[in-house]
């Protein structure tokens, strides 16, 4: 039996994100190999509900309470490292930081470390490697190779940086994460030359690197240290009961947009001028949505499910779109979708283009476009019986690559191994 560390900067229950169900799931199958597992996480609040706990499941959590103004490696590290001492791990599994993350390694540098990226964190600071002022995935950058690049790209103005540190010194309140990242950024120290000279050499620290895709694997590949491509998983057999997309229907295609809906980057805006597009040629399609967005005509608002009963969600719709403006790394709903014999319509970008197979288990569409978006599903509302065997693929799809068993044991059980036995 071993003692696994998992740490998280940024873990809260309810999750709105396939990491902490990610980390989650890697605690159960740890936990039933028999080892002790405990999590390590601050609360701070303001910005994002980290530290933030219900309906949790069964886990042990240690949680170090900070305030914003001393989220700060100096402050954070020591009260870590001294946490994870006394717990004695064999292995710290390091989840979400962003640019904290690394500046927190030396201070882990006496125990084997293993650095997972869920999000674009450390080589983006807005950690959607999207260039938001041009609308458009970010296509080079790299804080690693270019960070005062990166720093102008989020900060463009000569008073941003003042103007951001004292809207958080003064707490207030946050829009579209612009604060939450910049508290991230700027308190890490990230902005300074010091950081930016050491960064790699935190990083170096780590034993391996886990990513979700081969665009992030390449983006970190100087480092130094293993990198491994490793999706996340699905319990397949929560949506095993959910029956295929009607053959034979008079009724409209139901289509659902994956992710929360509130977040522009999903594309929402696409889909929606896809329906419109599609009514214009005189085929009928009911979008569907989950999250915070105003009810307007065609759509139908869904409300939030916890993971378990995401299969009634799928099991109300025809098929799903992850219309993503940006590199989702993964893109969890859409091998949920598929689990439940949905085909996914997709951005041909970051995970979303390994998860799909194109004209098999879905259609890849170039990102923002509504017209290929609104042809893909013209597709499949003329043509049922395509929905119904596509969905099928789909779920043997998700079943042999991303069911949760076959990721732990093929995948992440090898990696973690050694530091186990």
């Amino acid at each position: 039996m071993a003692n696994v560390a998992l740490v998280d900067l940024l873990f809260h229950w309810p999750p709105t994100g396939g990491s902490w169900v990610d980390l989650v799931q890697i605690a159960r199958r740890l936990l039933a190999d028999g080892h002790r597992v405990r999590l390590f996480c601050p609360r701070m609040t303001r910005y994002f509900p980290r530290g933030q706990y219900r309906d949790f499941p069964t886990l042990a959590v240690e949680t170090l309470p900070v305030s914003p103004s001393r989220y700060r490696p100096r402050v954070l590290g020591p009260r870590l490292r001294a946490a994870l001492d006394r717990f004695a791990p064999h292995l710290v599994f390091f989840g979400d930081g962003y640019h904290m993350k690394p500046a927190l390694l030396p201070y882990l540098s006496h125990h084997p470390t293993i650095v997972r990226f869920y999000a674009h964190e450390v080589v983006c600071v807005n950690v959607r490697h999207y260039l938001f002022r041009e609308g458009k995935v970010c296509p080079d950058g790299n804080f690693l190779t270019d960070p005062a690049r990166c720093h102008r790209c989020y900060f463009p103005g000569a008073l941003d940086v003042l103007k951001h540190r004292a809207a958080i010194a003064l707490g207030l309140p946050d829009r579209r994460w612009a604060l939450h990242l910049s508290h991230e950024y700027l308190y890490s120290g990230a902005g300074t030359a010091a950081y930016r000279r050491d960064l790699v050499g935190w990083l170096r620290q780590a034993r391996e690197l886990i990513v979700y895709n081969a665009a992030q694997a390449e983006r970190l590949s100087g480092i130094g240290v293993p990198v491994h491509c490793v999706p996340s998983g699905v319990v397949t057999k929560r949506f095993a009961g959910v029956p295929l997309p009607e053959v034979k229907s008079d009724r409209p295609l139901r289509v659902l947009l994956a992710g929360r809906a509130e977040d522009p980057l999903k594309g929402l805006s696409v889909l929606l001028a896809a329906a419109e597009e599609l009514q214009r040629r005189g085929i009928a399609v009911e979008v569907h949505a989950g999250g915070d967005v105003a009810r307007r005509p065609g759509l139908v608002v869904v409300p939030w499910r916890r993971p378990e009963e995401l299969a009634s969600l799928y099991a109300g719709v025809d098929l799903v779109v992850a219309a993503s403006l940006w590199e989702e790394p993964f893109g969890i709903a859409a091998v949920e979708a598929m689990a439940a014999g949905r085909p996914v319509v997709a951005s041909n970008l970051g995970g979303l283009s390994e998860i799909v197979a194109d004209g098999e288990t879905g259609a890849l569409v170039p990102a923002g476009d509504a017209i290929a978006l609104a042809d893909a599903i013209a597709v499949y509302a003329a043509d049922r019986a395509l929905l119904a065997e596509h969905g099928l693929c789909a779920r043997q799809r998700a079943t042999g690559l991303f069911d949760w068993e076959r990721v732990w044991g093929e995948r992440l059980a090898p990696i973690l191994a050694p530091y186990l036995a």
